[in-house]
């Protein structure tokens, strides 16, 4: 399951992602991002994920993933996403995905806590 809300005083559009990471759960929430055209051009996402499953994510699914993104990065200046993780799995899946794609408007990183990820997005 992913809640999701813009915090407008923040700057900050949160996820909030519980369960289990799927392929299809990935898919689900870039294409959120092109379908609201009130988020800002420079957009700053945290996304919470320390209460999900281990991701059962393989990494030949990630160019999939990546390529959905790519479609949806256009509408965007830029997009500053941090990631907050407790498993390894998890972690390290997100490490993978950002070492094999490289954006231009687009970074990611991954934390341990939200108020990194939130130093991070400034």
């Amino acid at each position: 399951m992913t809640e999701k809300f813009f915090n407008k005083e923040e700057g900050i559009l949160y996820f909030k992602v519980r369960g289990d990471v799927t392929f299809e759960k990935m898919i689900e929430n870039v294409e959120s991002l092109g379908n609201d055209s009130t988020l800002p051009k420079k957009l700053k996402i945290l996304e919470d994920s320390r209460l999900t499953k281990d991701s059962n994510l393989k990494v030949e699914e990630l160019p999939a993933i990546a390529e959905k993104l790519q479609e949806y990065l256009g509408d965007f200046h830029s997009i500053r996403h941090a990631v907050v993780h407790e498993s390894a799995i998890n972690t390290a899946i997100a490490m993978v995905f950002n070492k094999l794609f490289s954006y231009k408007n687009y970074e990611i990183n991954v934390f341990s806590t939200i108020e990194g990820a939130k130093t991070w997005l400034g």
